[in-house]
């Protein structure tokens, strides 16, 4: 069931249904007990976060990729921090760009929300979803500066400015009917910023997956009612780009989640300051490097170390071949030999830049061997 929250013009907040039709009716009820459905209209008003959350846990380096274009390992355990409940955000309300203590790194995340819905305290995983009432849309809004530099080491104070914390635009409940959701893990999550996508990938990749993160978290540790836990991003944050993307006033950024909707807020400077220097370009001047098949972005999915440690390898090898080949029965050395070592490492260094690892060491493969024919043939 997708459940919103509103607040009429009268001040009234309102819980709401939303049918698969689009039609949205009443809730009467709590909603972390009984709800009922009274198919009356649901009134005209201001959408909400769907609940006020008791306490915001996030994890962090929760998503393979991610980690990788952070240059970070995976980690043992998860990652967590907390946000405050004052940096909670509705949907279409603006991300507030802090001026007071400036940053001019202000990141997107795309996130699932978990909202848990009953005490749950050293819960196994295998038992972990009959305590969550639901999921929604998060963006873990971070200021990049302040996570890495000004918190002492620390990321909380970069995480938890007011308004670094939307939620919405409903919640969708946890269960088996078609308009629940039954596995958190298997679900298309994006962030889109200023109508172009930035983040793309599925729920699917999480290191610790949603039974496995509440086993972690409710160990010798209550969970309360309302508690919300942002369960970690996917790669494609603004940091990791090049040249890095980071949130401006009036921007627009989106994060949606299949089976959940979409959540939008635009992004605004905190009132009253002037905004600080910033070098950071806009979003359509940053195209998000191209990922190998084996690892981060560079020429194949290979870094620069990598690349030269490949070139050395392959010098040094066939440096080793040159010198045992053998004219009238003589070993070629010196001159000669460097002089021969120039075409097949240029045949191994282009396979390897055009074509990746393994069509690489293929193309290397047939390359070199037609050389070391055609200059025996010669010989």
């Amino acid at each position: 069931m997708k459940i919103i929250r509103i607040q009429t013009d009268s001040g009234e907040i309102v819980l709401g249904r939303v049918r698969e039709s689009g039609e949205r009716t009443t809730l009467k009820g709590d909603l972390f007990g009984e709800l009922r459905d009274t198919g009356e209209p649901l009134p005209e008003g201001r959408l909400l976060a769907p609940l006020d959350p008791v306490d915001i846990l996030c994890i962090g380096l929760n998503y393979q990729k991610h980690a990788e274009e952070g240059g970070k390992p995976l980690p043992q355990h998860p990652v967590l921090f907390m946000k405050t409940t004052s940096a909670l955000q509705h949907p279409g309300e603006p991300i507030v760009l802090p001026r007071k203590l400036a940053s001019s790194k202000v990141d997107y995340e795309c996130e699932l929300a978990v909202v848990i819905g009953k005490p749950c305290k050293n819960v196994a995983a295998a038992d972990a979803l009959d305590y969550v009432l639901g999921y929604a849309c998060g963006n873990d809004v971070s200021a990049r500066d302040w996570q890495k530099h000004g918190g002492g080491g620390q990321w909380c104070r970069g995480k938890t400015f007011d308004t670094f914390a939307p939620i919405g635009p409903c919640l969708v409940t946890q269960g088996d009917a078609p308009d629940d959701i039954a596995d958190p893990n298997t679900l298309r999550i994006r962030t889109v910023l200023n109508g172009r996508t930035m983040q793309d990938w599925n729920t699917g990749d999480m290191i610790f997956s949603v039974p496995r993160l509440i086993e972690f978290l409710s160990g010798s540790t209550t969970l309360m009612p309302g508690t919300v836990i942002f369960t970690g991003t996917p790669h494609g944050v603004g940091f990791a780009r090049n040249p890095p993307v980071f949130l401006q006033e009036g921007d627009e950024v989106t994060v949606a989640i299949d089976g959940i909707g979409e959540l939008t807020n635009p992004v605004i400077g905190e009132p009253g300051y002037a905004p600080p220097p910033s070098p950071a370009p806009t979003p359509a001047a940053a195209p998000q490097p191209q990922r190998g098949p084996e690892g981060p972005s560079g020429a194949a999915g290979y870094s620069m170390r990598e690349l030269i440690m490949i070139g050395l390898g392959a010098s040094i090898l066939l440096g080793g071949l040159s010198a045992l080949l053998r004219v009238d029965g003589r070993l070629m050395v010196s001159r000669d030999a460097f002089a021969l070592m120039a075409l097949p490492i240029a045949i191994v260094m282009g396979a390897l830049l055009f074509f990746g690892f393994k069509g690489g060491v293929v193309g290397a493969v047939v390359g070199v061997g037609v050389f070391m024919l055609m200059f025996l043939s010669m010989t």
